[in-house]
């Protein structure tokens, strides 16, 4: 015969040897904030000038944390956020590249970018990465390209973030690390 448990782990609540509910987000918190915003479609972007990225379009912002181009850590969500980015630009000849970086309250965080050489001429290429910080309440992140075409040249945008190619930044609150 089955041993019968009833009762409760602190996570799962068990009755008659059945789990009949689970409340996770009580007890390890919620993802939150979280968000993912897309590029402004046609900004230009100037030769070797370090510039941040415009975005024009909210997919969602579960906590309104994003505003004016950044994100701000609200109170009571100091934590581990991991980032992820992308930046797209047309018209980058061979051994030209792009770079993007996070910017941490007005500071490029050096190990959170890269730096994507193209292959061959005038083609479109993406620098992107994903990078995990520990903020607290007032923190900022910026996103900010670069790139050595030689003239100004347009970054990908969109509105859609199903039908577009658009260059994106998104972030989540990590729950327990």
């Amino acid at each position: 015969m089955p041993t019968e448990i009833s009762g409760s782990t602190g996570v799962n609540k068990i009755q008659d040897g059945t789990v009949v509910a689970a409340d996770l987000a009580s007890s390890l918190g919620d993802n939150t904030p979280s968000f993912k915003v897309l590029a402004t479609d046609g900004t230009g972007i100037a030769n070797a000038t370090w510039t941040k990225v415009t975005f024009g379009t909210e997919v969602w912002d579960t906590d309104n944390a994003f505003a004016s181009n950044k994100f701000t850590v609200p109170s009571g969500k100091n934590g581990k956020y991991q980032f992820h980015f992308r930046v797209k630009m047309s018209g980058i000849d061979d051994n030209e590249y792009i770079r993007a970086h996070l910017y941490k309250n007005g500071t490029r965080v050096e190990a959170s970018g890269n730096e994507f050489h193209s292959p061959g001429n005038d083609l479109q290429v993406p620098s992107q990465g994903f990078y995990a910080l520990s903020l607290v309440a007032g923190d900022y992140i910026e996103l900010w390209c670069y790139h050595n075409e030689g003239g100004t040249r347009t970054m990908f945008g969109g509105t859609n973030e199903a039908t577009s190619d658009a260059s994106y930044l998104q972030a989540v609150r990590l729950i327990g690390v």
